[in-house]
């Protein structure tokens, strides 16, 4: 497994363990995945711009699609996407540990 999706598995399962999910429904699993790529897409690149974060992730579709994914995360009525800088912190030394 390669540096990136060992990153991205180790976002995903500190995330689940984080909103104590026993069981999601595929569409909070699909919200999930997106946004433990764009964790480890920040981890990797160091910004927060969509455009960055679909160069750094490890998905393997193209550019454009991965950018329209996270902008429509970004705009989905049911994620909330603001959080404090504490929190994104918190999660990273969960995942860099």
């Amino acid at each position: 497994m390669n540096d990136k999706k060992h990153v991205k598995t180790k976002v995903r399962r500190s995330l689940r363990k984080w909103f104590n999910a026993q069981s999601l429904t595929c569409y909070e699993l699909h919200r999930l995945n997106v946004l433990s790529a764009m964790v480890s897409g920040m981890i990797h690149s160091g910004q927060s711009c969509l455009d960055q974060l679909a160069l750094a992730s490890c998905e393997r579709v193209k550019l454009e699609s991965e950018i329209r994914q996270f902008k429509r995360f970004v705009k989905n009525k049911h994620v909330d996407v603001w959080c404090s800088a504490s929190t994104v912190r918190s999660l990273a030394k969960g995942v860099c540990a």
